[in-house]
């Protein structure tokens, strides 16, 4: 017997990249399959069009943004209150294929006796379907960072091997209902990037991620943020200054050094504006961080990997 699977769907504007979405979601081969969309807020009529066009999908219509993580968590809270037994995390700027859940799930299912937790498809880019976006993610320890597998990449032999794989975009991942009883949801302390990391980091603790190249979705890149946009590099930048102050020994060493390739990376191609934006994120990040570590146990350091 097939397990129930949540498909949970994070929306913020962009209603007609929802409905594409959405089309592609109810038109999978799988069931028992439910729909849980959390509007995030949008201004754009996106809970109404959803209303009228999707009627047997539950809908949640949040009164202010709360980031991925706030908001994704609602979603995920509904469906594990629902009886979910898998939950499928999905941005709304991706379409599916009709047999993404089954190859999903057949990998959930042939692991069930091993401790693997999370399921990975592979997801290339919507405009250009040969050419990969993320096959997971990895750390990379110089300059230490976590980096996409395959980023920009034609896809290949190479990307059709399953295997497990350190870390994950949340773009899309499909997950089992007991990893967030023992590991917890996303961190609403990240409003935006580097929640997905932190979960994986925290997953890895007592549980396997294993990449599923059978399954492939598309990916519209940055459709909310803007791939490159202020906003994007302000909250990264954010962002990162928690993680790398949860997780390393000397995080102001490492962060500063990361800094440091980014600059360079951005400057020999040109992008040297985003320089302000970045900054801003570093200070805002530093300003909270402090508030957010008292309340929260740091996990295993990442200088272990």
């Amino acid at each position: 017997m097939n397990p129930r699977v949540f498909v949970v769907i994070l929306t913020w504007n962009y209603k007609d990249v929802t409905v594409e979405c959405l089309n592609s979601v109810l038109s999978l081969d799988y069931q028992p399959l439910d729909v849980v969309v959390v509007d995030n807020h949008s201004l754009d009529g996106t809970p109404d069009l959803i209303r009228s066009r999707f009627p047997s999908v539950k809908l949640l219509v949040c009164e202010k943004n709360h980031g991925f993580a706030g908001g994704m968590n609602k979603g995920i809270a509904c469906a594990l209150d629902h009886g979910a037994g898998q939950v499928l995390i999905l941005n709304n700027d991706t379409v599916l294929p009709p047999d993404l859940l089954v190859h999903l799930v057949k990998a959930s299912q042939e692991s069930q006796n091993r401790d693997v937790g999370v399921f990975v498809p592979k997801i290339c880019y919507f405009e250009d379907k040969k050419r990969i976006w993320a096959a997971g993610a990895r750390w990379r320890k110089f300059p230490p960072i976590v980096t996409m597998i395959g980023f920009k990449s034609a896809d290949g032999p190479h990307y059709n091997e399953p295997r497990e794989i350190e870390f994950a975009t949340g773009c899309a991942l499909l997950v089992r209902r007991q990893v967030f009883e023992h590991v917890g949801l996303f961190d609403p302390a990240y409003f935006m990037y580097y929640e997905d990391y932190d979960f994986c980091q925290r997953v890895r603790i007592k549980y396997r991620i294993l990449y599923v190249p059978t399954a492939c979705l598309w990916h519209k890149v940055s459709i909310s943020a803007g791939e490159g946009s202020p906003q994007k590099w302000y909250y990264w930048a954010q962002s990162a200054v928690l993680f790398y102050h949860r997780y390393f020994k000397h995080p102001r060493r490492t962060l500063a050094l990361v800094s440091a390739w980014i600059f360079f990376r951005e400057l020999i191609n040109g992008q040297i504006a985003f320089a302000p934006h970045y900054y801003r994120g570093l200070r805002s990040g530093f300003e909270r961080k402090r508030a957010v570590l008292k309340e929260k146990n740091t996990p295993v350091s990442m200088d272990k990997i």
